[in-house]
């Protein structure tokens, strides 16, 4: 139990450490904009970041509990009374499904939502989806 404890405070720290680095560039980018609505229409460009830091802690953590998984099963083998099967099932079952939490994209392609181009010629209540663009 305490090497779980020894493991969750150097992911903290790792995760503490990659904030500190990312929080001035986060902020760098911010100030080229005029608005919070420029600087809105722009944050699929910033997310990526974050989102390659999420895909590899996912990858950490999954990788982390199927090695617990295991230590716990060779545990439980040595003395059954000290460490239930359960918890070396539960160890598995959180690994797989952190390691799964990346390819979820791909498996069911998520996409982002469609975005509608108005022509210029047109008006907003000759739209068929009763869209009215409020920043226009």
């Amino acid at each position: 139990m305490k090497a779980v404890f020894t493991i969750i405070n150097v992911f903290s720290s790792c995760f503490l450490i990659l904030l500190i680095f990312c929080f001035p560039n986060i902020a760098i980018a911010t100030q080229g904009y005029a608005s919070l609505g420029d600087m809105a229409g722009n944050i699929y460009g910033d997310t990526s970041i974050i989102m390659r830091v999420m895909w590899s802690a996912c990858i950490i953590v999954g990788v982390a509990l199927f090695l617990t998984a295991f230590t716990q099963y060779q545990i439980h083998r040595r003395n059954p009374k000290l460490v239930p099967l359960t918890t070396a099932i539960t160890y598995l079952i959180l690994g797989i499904i952190a390691f799964a939490i990346p390819f979820l994209e791909e498996v069911f392609y998520f996409e982002a939502a469609p975005t509608q181009q108005a022509s210029p010629s047109s008006s907003p209540s000759s739209s068929s989806s009763g869209y009215i663009d409020i920043d226009k």
